[in-house]
């Protein structure tokens, strides 16, 4: 094991394990832990409504377990939630896969989504989220690392909020680190957005945190680990949508002409949703609606055409630009096996 990770020892657990004995406490990478802000481990035969809140799916709880599953009539995934505002923090919890087709920790702040730490089958990702009512924002994939999850095994993750970067690790082997710039912007709520059926969680608690002294040094050799591992989606179709919204948010940056390109198809968007909104609602209702007003409405048609012609012209750009994006969009052409 690299020096970096040298082991701290740190006090067990406030709550307790009703599955399985309490395993030793998990070491801390980039913070150290403060206050507890909140423990939930379960105890009671249901859920605690004065600190959770169901929004989609079935949850039950059982000696000491919460167990979600997606319920196919809500056309989501299941969701719980806890109000617990921070902006750096340890939070750590047990799970397992029980048949779902993976969840993800999900954080948010005021004005809505701020960031994830996603588990499946085959690996564990970090992104941040897009603001839903920025137009320009984007869901920014900060890194993954391709691992095994095993269904009906137990682990235990840990995830450090500290400053920018965000850093999720299990067995202090297996680890993601993000770092963006708005990470470190004030949080307001956690919850587990569940797909397919059952996973399952305990010992859930999080801690206020503080950086550690040589948070920088260590953040610096784990992104050059992660950066070795060269870790790529198995499936073209989200390799590709992944190189194109990081080359799209770096272009946006650094690219005034694709930056014109972009603030004009949002121009376009954005007053066909100022006119229309019901019709970009995610309703039936919505898109029967687009769908009438593509036939009859001469207005939206030509505004239509030409958000699509916009669109196009950011994708050849992007595509010109990056070879290597031409290449995996070649990719996701190619028949799919089926899942």
């Amino acid at each position: 094991m690299n020096k970096m990770f040298v082991r701290f020892a740190l006090s067990l657990l406030p709550c307790s394990v009703s599955f399985a004995e309490q395993p030793a406490s998990p070491d801390l990478w980039l913070t150290q832990k403060g206050d507890i802000l909140f423990c939930e481990n379960f105890s009671n035969p249901a859920i605690d409504t004065n600190r959770w809140t169901v929004a989609k799916g079935l949850w039950q709880v059982e000696n000491g377990v919460l167990t979600g599953k997606e319920l196919a009539a809500d056309h989501h995934s299941a969701s719980i939630r806890a109000n617990v505002p921070f902006t750096n923090a340890v939070l750590q919890f047990d799970f397992k896969l029980d048949g779902s087709r993976g969840f993800f920790l999900s954080v948010n702040e005021a004005k809505g989504h701020h960031s994830r730490v996603g588990i499946t089958p085959d690996g564990m990702t970090i992104n941040k989220d897009r603001d839903k009512k920025d137009e320009r924002s984007l869901s920014l994939p900060l890194g993954r690392q391709n691992v095994t999850f095993k269904p009906g095994v137990w682990y235990t993750i840990v995830v450090e909020y500290c400053g920018n970067n965000l850093l999720a690790h299990i067995n202090n082997e297996t680890f993601v680190l993000g770092t963006q710039e708005q990470i470190g912007s004030p949080k307001t709520n956690f919850g587990f957005p569940v797909l397919g059926e059952f996973a399952s969680f305990a010992n859930v608690t999080v801690w206020t945190a503080t950086p550690k002294a040589d948070t920088d040094d260590l953040k610096t050799k784990l992104l050059v680990r992660q950066a070795e591992r060269n870790d790529h989606p198995a499936d073209p179709r989200v390799a590709y949508n992944e190189a194109e919204t990081l080359l799209r948010d770096k272009l946006m940056k650094e690219d005034s002409a694709f930056d014109q390109l972009v603030n004009d198809r949002v121009a376009i968007d954005t007053e066909m949703t100022k006119r229309w909104p019901k019709a970009f609602q995610t309703t039936e209702a919505a898109r029967t609606l687009k769908k009438k007003l593509l036939t009859e409405n001469e207005e939206f048609k030509a505004l239509s055409l030409r958000s699509t012609k916009a669109h196009q012209a950011e994708l050849s750009y992007l595509l010109k630009k990056s070879p290597k994006l031409a290449e995996l969009k070649k990719a996701t052409l190619k028949p799919q096996p089926a899942k």
